[in-house]
């Protein structure tokens, strides 16, 4: 079969993209330089641009499985795919080439970068417990996300920046250092100078005028929001609590210091955890027929954790572990909340996410109970979590 790749130049890096999937796939291409106009690939059946290329080349690899292995794998990278254009390709295409930096604010070019690191927060969750995108070696989804976060890799974030996504990088420098891709593509550098992106600008509060009565005088300003202020937690709620032995942040340094939490950090909360001053409430998604997508699920839950925070202080008096469990092709979200004080916090109960939720109280006394929290906390069980589902990844908050 006779394929000829279109390109304007033969270090385009789409075309090493293409190159490189074709490498992997095969496939032998003719390379046709100085045309114009978008990478494409010509085959028998017409031209084919972007990820269709990606897709048509794996599709005619004989052994190596780019597509993934069967039907479930092969949707996982097409999620993944569209996930690199329009999370990572469409907001970066606003900023890069750097030469589009020109003429815009501060404000306006970190609307972009900040979808850039929403993307790159998913990824570095992700990758937490996966060495690959969808499968157990590089696919296309791995190639297609690989050239998406290149521009922002090399020259947009710099280390500071990048210092957060390790995982991600880790992942990304595995990948570019397989031994196909250094083949066609080369070595690839990390960007070592400082970042060519303004500062972030800082948000300046706003003073809103006083209302005015029907007499012209000052009227008392409404209550602001929780979204607009947050809401404080109630101090005499704090106040009236007994005192209690058990402190949470040497609990939140054992634990995130402890690799794997079982049993030695596990040990330790249960030695020293106080349920006359402390509780911990187990929690479960009531829709889990919405999470169909590892990523949406994520997003989901941190939308929670991020109008969570509208609770000015909660993680100086509280944390959180969560697991996903992938069971018939949804993934359901269990997790454990722990809270100073015998009972959710009332501030808490107000932010609207929680009646996503079902609550429990964990019995502590109670084996099963106990265990299902310890396997959160440790994001590992020793049942095959009693059949809730197979685990996909953890997180945090708070810690």
């Amino acid at each position: 079969m006779s394929l000829t790749l279109f390109v304007q130049n033969d270090r385009d890096a789409r075309a090493l993209q293409v190159l490189i999937a074709a490498k992997y796939a095969g496939q032998e291409l003719s390379l046709s330089t100085g045309a114009g106009g978008n990478v494409r690939l010509h085959t028998q059946n017409g031209d084919l641009e972007g990820c269709a290329i990606l897709r048509h080349l794996a599709g005619l690899s004989p052994r190596y499985p780019l597509y993934g292995k069967g039907h479930e794998e092969a949707a996982v990278v097409d999620t993944w795919m569209e996930f690199a254009v329009n999370e990572i390709e469409d907001p970066a295409s606003n900023i890069y080439p750097l030469e589009k930096l020109e003429g815009k604010t501060p404000e306006e070019i970190h609307v972009h970068v900040d979808k850039i690191k929403a993307a790159l927060d998913t990824l570095h969750k992700h990758f937490a417990n996966n060495t690959f995108v969808a499968s157990n070696r590089v696919t296309i989804a791995d190639l297609a996300l690989v050239f998406a976060l290149l521009p922002i890799f090399t020259e947009i974030l710099d280390a500071g920046a990048r210092k957060s996504t390790n995982n991600v990088i880790r992942w990304f420098e595995t990948v570019v250092n397989q031994p196909k891709f250094l083949e066609i593509f080369g070595d690839v550098h990390l960007l070592s100078a400082k970042t060519p992106l303004p500062p972030v600008p800082k948000k300046q509060p706003v003073k809103k005028a006083a209302k005015k009565d029907a007499d012209g005088n000052d009227e008392e300003p409404d209550e602001p929001t929780m979204e607009e202020a947050g809401e404080k937690l109630d101090i005499n709620y704090l106040q009236e609590l007994p005192p209690s032995p058990f402190n949470l942040e040497r609990w939140k340094g054992v634990y995130a210091n402890t690799v794997p939490s079982r049993p030695e950090a596990t040990n330790y909360f249960w030695q020293n955890f106080d349920p006359e001053g402390w509780s911990i409430f187990y929690y479960t998604y009531n829709f889990p027929d919405e999470c169909t997508l590892d990523f949406k699920t994520a997003n989901l839950f941190g939308g929670f954790l991020q109008r969570a925070e509208a609770v000015k202080g909660l993680a100086k008096f509280s944390m959180t572990s969560m697991v996903t469990l992938k069971k018939d092709n949804q993934f359901h979200i269990h997790g454990i909340w722990l809270f100073r004080g015998t009972e959710m916090p009332p501030p808490f109960t107000k932010v609207d996410d929680v009646n996503y939720y079902t609550w429990q109280k964990v019995d502590i006394n109670n084996p099963e109970q106990r265990g299902f929290a310890e396997d959160i906390w440790a994001w590992a069980s020793e049942n095959n979590w009693a059949g809730r589902g197979e685990f996909q990844s953890g997180r945090t908050w708070g810690c």
